[in-house]
């Protein structure tokens, strides 16, 4: 398996256990769903079991304009050595975006 799109599946949140098998993923795409970004809901691992991620997309998770789901921890995503591309939705007014 080389791309997994999960998008519009009303997710709310990820755990460290939900990508284990898929060390060969390419292309993860967790768009429009109800995650916010923050490590309740996208924890610290949670990404580790893909090492060959290049594209991570986790765009339209703004659940009704939670301020919060606009952070994403460094921690989420910091197993992610392979990655190239990060699309996330960006929030003008929060300079703390990574």
């Amino acid at each position: 398996l080389r791309v997994l799109d999960l998008s519009n599946n009303k997710l709310q949140s990820v755990n460290r256990k939900t990508f284990i098998g898929l060390k060969n993923l390419d292309i993860l795409r967790l768009n429009s769903n109800s995650l916010r970004y923050n490590t309740d809901r996208l924890p610290q691992g949670c990404f580790q079991p893909l090492e060959s991620l290049k594209q991570l997309s986790i765009q339209m998770n703004n659940p009704q304009g939670v301020v919060d789901a606009f952070v994403l921890p460094d921690e989420t995503i910091k197993d992610l050595n392979m990655l190239e591309t990060l699309e996330l939705d960006v929030n003008a007014d929060n300079e703390d975006i990574l």
